[in-house]
């Protein structure tokens, strides 16, 4: 601002370069807010804490494995993420929500039964979606 760009056709590109000064706290999410009276630019919620980022890369390659029902190998990854300490984060809560199903998957209904207990347990947010949506899995329904 105040410059603007005018798009001319779908699929067209803009490359631009932000300069700011450098952030003295490392950890949690900043906004990026161009302050202008129309068309304003916004990025929001950006990650900068690495460990954060990390545990959200390691997160998105374990729903990659998941979806291609290499589940041993996405189990091992949603175990790790399982012990995070960032509790109030989604990746968290689907962490902890797919875990007893994977074990379910693998026919281990004990670990099954153990994570599902721990999901029950948790404050992870949006806990009661998640418990609805376990419980359209029959052996999760009659889990009490």
């Amino acid at each position: 601002c105040p410059e603007s760009h005018a798009f001319s056709h779908v699929g067209e590109k803009l490359r631009f370069l932000l300069v700011f000064p450098g952030l003295k706290e490392r950890n949690g999410v900043i906004d990026i807010i161009e302050n202008c009276a129309e068309h304003c630019f916004s990025l929001k919620d950006i990650v900068i804490d690495p460990v954060l980022n990390e545990e959200i890369r390691l997160f998105e390659k374990a729903v990659v494995l998941f979806n291609r029902n290499e589940l041993t190998e996405a189990k091992v990854i949603f175990e790790r993420l399982s012990g995070s300490t960032f509790k109030y984060e989604n990746h968290y809560a689907y962490s902890l929500y797919i875990l007893p199903v994977i074990y379910h998957k693998l026919g281990d209904l004990r670990q099954a039964s153990l994570a599902y207990d721990k999901l029950k347990a948790t404050e992870i947010v949006e806990k009661a979606y998640f418990m609805q949506k376990i419980r359209e899995i029959e052996f999760f329904r009659n889990q009490y």
